[in-house]
């Protein structure tokens, strides 16, 4: 059983820093039992084994080295956001990716539900823990050792389980990296190159795992929406002259519609 550990740190940063958005941009997407966010704070259990290498990750995922709103300054005049809001990474990649395959098509709460019994099944419970969060959510390995039936029997289809154990399999041999840091580009080929992977995944998964700022879900259902865009390729063409920041309007695009992700 895991243990809780109690510590306080107070971590540096240039403002501005729309907290109230980050935190609804998380709430949305709390899982149960391993994560909740009220009006002040964001609780959830983690799997960590050294503090120092947790504090660096709590920079990255919350982007605290943003220099000031470079990002959004630098974005055309008119594009269709309400700012500033900083990228929102995650702690746990694996995580992040089952949750991106779980939620392909289907609503953030539909997916919610589904990871809510992969969690309950065969998450790790935690002892002591503050209300709301009593398990960690399983690891690469606990997973890849599942037969698809099982993984499927969650709510999923045979290829999704297909898609996640594959995934599972990648993250627990080392040959697969989801965090801030990994290399953008091989990663995201071979994300692609994993059947049931396509572009909105990858490029998800490489902006909230690796929180890469130009990364570019064109096919996000919220983001055509708010383009007026058609298609994936005109999403594209309209998002051309945000480069090299386009995830920082996709954030802004899906915290202002309270959609998408």
């Amino acid at each position: 059983m895991t243990e809780r550990i109690s510590a306080h740190r107070l971590l540096p940063y240039r403002p501005p820093f729309d907290w109230q958005r980050t935190l609804a941009f998380l709430a949305a997407r709390c899982i149960g039992n391993v994560e909740c966010a009220d009006g002040s704070s964001y609780l959830r259990s983690v799997r960590w084994d050294e503090a120092a290498s947790l504090l660096r990750h709590l920079r990255a995922i919350f982007d605290l080295d943003l220099e000031s709103s470079l990002p959004l300054a630098a974005l055309p005049a008119g594009t269709p956001m309400r700012g500033p809001m900083r990228l929102v990474g995650t702690f746990d990649g694996f995580e992040l990716a089952v949750r991106a395959i779980v939620g392909q098509q289907i609503s953030v709460k539909a997916a919610r539900t589904v990871i809510g019994r992969i969690v309950e099944r065969h998450g790790e419970p935690l002892g002591e823990a503050p209300a709301g969060i009593a398990r960690v959510f399983p690891t690469a390995a606990a997973i890849a050792a599942l037969d698809e039936a099982t993984i499927a029997s969650f709510g999923l289809s045979v290829r999704r389980a297909r898609t996640i154990r594959v995934l599972a399999e990648q993250i627990a041999d080392g040959t697969l990296v989801l965090a801030p840091g990994a290399p953008v580009q091989p990663t995201v080929e071979r994300l692609l190159a994993t059947p049931g992977i396509g572009d909105w995944t990858a490029q998800y998964i490489a902006l909230r795992a690796l929180c890469w700022s130009d990364a570019f879900p064109a096919g996000d259902l919220a983001v055509l929406r708010a383009l007026d865009a058609r298609t994936p390729a005109q999403a594209r063409e309209i998002a051309r002259d945000w480069r090299p920041w386009r995830a920082y309007a996709v954030m802004n695009l899906w915290s202002s519609l309270g959609a998408g992700g």
